[in-house]
């Protein structure tokens, strides 16, 4: 008796589909008695204990028929299931890419699973993530693309959060995830949840906008082997490896599992060559003297010389510049390897230990353009888990920027080899004197000696005569504009003379390819902004060795009805970059060190001096000795450390109401960064399912943004400007002044100390950013075919961080304050000894681009809708829209960043999945996307502003299984038509990349 209540018996079989009589992956199989079950593997195998024989085992799968099976005995089953007809439609729509929770969830939530990620069209599934709806996927290079969801995108996504099992896949310096550079190989990716909104609450601090979440494969569930080719266009050449295994005890349990993934990518990166002029540049294409054009650096410098008596047709000037395709390393490769170990020490429990290494080239694009050369990422992460009840996970990543420079910083360096921007405006307009008579010599010119002649015989010079000297202005300048072609042989003659003559640091300008150019290049970019003593050497090359490490737990519980979910967490960031980023560079101090010999008596520095004087008359000579005790200057060099430190605690409670039919939930979390306040985001949700097919919801959530490291630390010189962190705020202990106010100090023959006063600023410091956010969305199937997802909502952002540019400068000699100065704001009191305002130093004008809250609020409102409709098992079609706008109101503060989104767009897409083609050959799949974007104003630094205009772009891919071999072929591209099409404000034109692929997956 005893014996047969503890014998176990173990089941296993394999499910078939009822037609195809092809294994069901994934099919799930329990026992209804006891809710225990498993699911089917890729050979739709399964195995399962049970205690006692016979038994009932429930087979079900998603659009297949429920099906219960009485076993007797441990035979090997076989288990066919056939098509629900009835419900077929309705659960392919809704489960193939939403599980029932997240149909029933409160938020939006877009899915790319497994099925869909193997099925993409574009070119990775990355890519093809913005076929989602509400999704903004940004290409700034072929290895960098970004992802954005509710407007304010940008090409550093600060506002959006990207955890890969949990773990955050962040930079740890620049505070984003670097697109999937460093993330997961496709082979080893299960789904790809967005999460699309405010979600703080749910997932902590910078879950502004949105949330990207990737799930690997666990290789209990997903064992075996599966390798992947890819070749195509711009030299694509793509190749992954994933092996998963799996240990059992002797009672064939799984105990202990280990997976391992290898992928490497090289192509040849997108070129930025975009040489129309920049958004704001003072010159059109057609000017004689140059343009500011977007893909040229060190062009965005000139001198305007208006002055048609002395300098005709010298107007406006710009230096040469470089091209980024000189200057960038478009030779892309993307390296990304992980191991995984995994424990079962019970049924229910893992420990997991999972160990990430990233590395690779590729251009990115923040405020400048930069080249990541050999860009190394490290992640360690240990985890104990039970699913769905609670976690301990801690883990750290560490980068390295390697051979990283910033191009256009490095475009600028060159130029100033050869000359500083004032003497070379000194020097252009000295050479442009020699042109003068040629330019003079143009038909139609009017000398300037007119002027002075009384040629209508009245009596007094021309010059004099009302109107004589604004119509001889107007002529000459028709002139000058009728012979721009002349004006601009003379132009080049100019620059290219002035380019020839070696400057102040004996170079000349270098052209690129040259063996000069190659050595000043390599010097420049290898080397960081300050040496290891502290030295300013003003290189371009990044050094970031920045690290993060994180820890938190969470546990879920019950009590009656009533769920519960508590957690914690706490993160600690050590910047590291040597003060080429950040305010952790060298300071040296000097310190006198007094010598002493070896019985420990000063040594000393005798001086004999000798002074006449006069005793009774007589000259006599007066010695004395004086001593000086000797010592040295000793430089002690200290090392900037920066460390910052956040925490946070968070609650969440979940009640069904009416049998599910009404679900209400709330959760609150409480965050604290070491430089900041307490800050507190709650939420709350009601969903309510008043049919199977109908679900209302009604979300209140709100998030934080914690400034990013380079909000508080940043200290990068850049050139034009330094850009600056701003924890202490900024104007207090020096002047900073915006520019416009400090050109109009300048106008006219004296100075103008009233404008530079009313433009004084005073930056407070930086505080975290909040945003509160109000969504409704609707969900159902109608007719049963077609599955509608809609949803609105309106968002209110406080605090925004921005920047505030201005100028910081000093006065060179002091006054006495008069009552005036006390009325125009320069004194407190009259007579106190004040900084004369009339002289102000040139050479210490200094431009900054400091980080800054809004003082304005601002509103954004959405809306978007999906559709899904599904013919049958084989053939669906789905679209979506989305509608975003930002509210006028509040957005004339500057420091509001810029919207940067589409008001409108749309995808078209259509999936035929495991067709027979004519009868003859089976398992045949095709699917295609076309998306169309509504052009919008890209607003990132001055040099990348400007409109990127309205495109569209089809992707489209044929594949077909060969099941004899396990092995999938599939072709396709993305941009299949080539429409070459700017996606970000200086980067460059995307166009069509056709690729071919081959997939093994085996056990």
């Amino acid at each position: 008796m005893g014996q047969q209540l503890f014998s176990q018996h173990l089941i296993k079989g394999t499910v078939y589909d009822k037609n195809s009589k092809e294994s069901l992956i994934g099919a799930n199989v329990i026992i209804p008695s006891s809710s225990k079950g498993t699911m089917t593997d890729f050979d739709g195998f399964f195995q399962l204990e049970v205690s006692t024989l016979p038994i009932d085992i429930e087979i079900s799968f998603i659009g297949y028929e429920k099906k219960v099976v009485t076993v007797n005995d441990t035979e090997a089953l076989k288990i066919f299931l056939g098509e629900d007809k009835l419900i077929l439609s309705e659960i392919v729509i809704t489960d193939s890419r939403l599980t029932k929770k997240q149909k029933q969830s409160a938020i939006t939530v877009e899915v790319l699973d497994i099925l869909a990620i193997k099925e993409t069209p574009a070119a990775s599934f990355y890519e093809g993530l913005g076929a989602l709806k509400g999704v903004d996927v940004t290409s700034a290079s072929l290895g960098f693309k970004i992802i954005n969801t509710r407007g304010f995108n940008s090409t550093s996504p600060v506002r959006s959060l990207q955890i890969i099992d949990g773990v955050d896949n962040q930079s740890p310096g620049l505070n984003f995830a670097l697109g999937n550079f460093l993330g997961s190989s496709e082979l080893d990716l299960k789904k790809v949840e967005i999460i699309v909104g405010a979600n703080s609450a749910l997932y902590g601090p910078n879950a502004f906008n949105g949330v990207i979440s990737m799930e690997t494969k666990d290789p209990f569930q997903f064992p075996g082997l599966s390798a992947q080719l890819k070749g195509g266009a711009r030299n694509l050449g793509e190749v992954a490896v994933r092996y998963a295994h799996v240990f059992k005890n002797k009672d064939d349990e799984d105990v202990f599992g280990a997976k391992f993934n290898f992928y490497r990518m090289v192509a040849d990166d997108w070129v930025a060559n975009n040489y129309d002029q920049t958004y704001d540049s003072p010159s059109l294409t057609t000017n004689p003297g140059g343009y500011d054009a977007v893909n040229r650096y060190g062009d965005e410098y000139y001198a305007e010389w208006n002055d048609i008596k002395e300098f005709p047709g010298l107007g406006t000037f710009h230096r040469t510049g470089y091209r980024e395709d000189d200057l960038a390393d478009y030779n892309t490769e993307n390296i990304k390897m992980n191991m995984a170990l995994y424990y079962k020490p019970t049924a229910k429990t893992e420990l997991i230990y999972a160990t990430n290494y990233g590395t690779g080239t590729t251009v990115y694009q923040g405020d400048n353009r930069y080249s990541l050369n050999g860009l190394k990422f490290f992640q360690n992460r240990l985890e104990f888990r039970q699913k769905d009840k609670f976690f301990i996970r801690v883990y750290e990543t560490h980068e390295d920027a390697g051979d990283t420079y910033d191009i256009v910083a490095t475009a600028n360096s060159l130029m100033n080899m050869a000359q500083d921007n004032f003497s070379w405006t000194s020097d252009y307009a000295t050479l442009w004197k020699d042109y003068v008579p040629e330019v003079q010599q143009f038909e139609g010119w009017i000398p300037i000696e007119i002027l002075s002649e009384d040629t209508d015989g009245n009596g007094q010079i021309d010059i004099l005569d009302p109107g004589f000297y604004e119509a001889w202005q107007e002529n000459n300048q028709s002139v000058l504009n009728a012979n721009q072609d002349a004006l601009s042989i003379f132009h080049q003659l100019v620059s290219d003379s002035i380019n020839s003559i070696p400057g102040q640091q004996g170079s000349s300008y270098l052209t690129p390819g040259t063996p000069e150019f190659d050595e000043a290049f390599n010097n420049i970019t290898t080397q960081t902004r300050y040496d290891k003593n502290g030295n300013l050497v003003g290189g371009t090359k990044f050094y970031d060795k920045s690290k993060l490490y994180h820890a938190q737990a969470e546990y879920k519980f019950e009590l009656g009805e009533n769920r519960f979910t508590v957690g914690t967490n706490a993160r600690f960031y050590k910047p590291d970059s040597d003060g080429s980023i950040f305010q952790d560079g060298f300071v040296q101090h000097y310190n006198d060190r007094y010598l002493y010999d070896d019985g420990g008596n000063p040594t000393l520095s005798n001086d004999t001096i000798v002074d006449w004087i006069i005793v009774d008359n007589v000259l006599v000579a007066d010695t004395s000795i004086t001593s000086t005790h000797l010592f040295e200057v000793d430089t002690i060099i200290n090392d900037l450390v920066i460390t910052n430190k956040e925490f946070g605690v968070y609650a969440g409670y979940q009640r069904d109401f009416f049998s599910e039919t009404l679900k209400l939930s709330a959760s609150a979390r409480m965050d604290k960064n070491q430089n900041f306040d307490y800050l507190f985001s709650p939420a709350a949700s009601i969903v309510y399912t008043p049919s199977e097919k109908d679900v209302i919801r009604l979300s209140l959530s709100s998030a934080i943004r914690n400034p990013t490291l380079t909000d508080q630390y940043l200290n990068y010189d850049i050139g034009p400007a330094i850009l600056l962190g701003n924890l202490n705020g900024f104007g207090y202990d020096q002047y900073f002044v915006n520019i416009d106010s400090l050109k109009q100090y300048f106008i006219g023959a004296l100075v103008n100390p009233d404008a530079l006063i009313g433009g004084l600023m005073k930056v407070d410091p930086i505080k975290p950013e909040k945003v509160k956010t109000i969504e409704a969305g609707y969900r159902t199937t109608l007719f049963n075919k077609l599955y509608v997802d809609a949803s609105f909502y309106y968002s209110i952002y406080e605090d925004f961080i921005g920047y505030q540019t201005g100028a910081s400068f000093k006065f060179g000699s002091t006054k006495v304050a008069s009552e005036q100065d006390v009325i125009d704001g320069w004194a407190a009191v009259a007579g106190d000894t004040i900084d004369n305002y009339n002289d102000l130093l040139l050479p210490s004008i200094q431009g900054y681009r400091v980080a800054a809250n809004a003082q304005d609020k601002v509103t954004t409102k959405g809306f978007t809708l999906g559709l899904n409709y599904f013919f049958n098992q084989y053939l669906t079609i789905n679209g979506n829209y989305s509608w975003n706008k930002l509210n006028k109101k509040g957005t004339d503060d500057p420091i509001i960043p810029a919207f940067n989104t589409p008001e409108h767009k749309f995808n078209l897409g259509f999936g035929v999945r495991d067709v027979n083609v004519f009868g003859v050959s089976r398992h045949w799949g095709f699917s295609s996307n076309y998306k169309w974007v509504e052009g919008f104003i890209f607003e990132g630094s001055p040099q990348f502003t400007g409109e990127v205009p309205s495109y569209s772009q089809l992707d489209a891919q044929i594949n077909k299984a060969i099941p004899e071999i396990k092995a999938t072929i599939k072709l396709g591209a993305s941009n299949l038509l080539n429409n070459n099409s700017f996606q970000v404000y200086g980067g460059p034109r995307v166009g069509r990349m056709m690729y071919a692929s081959i997939l093994f997956e085996l056990n």
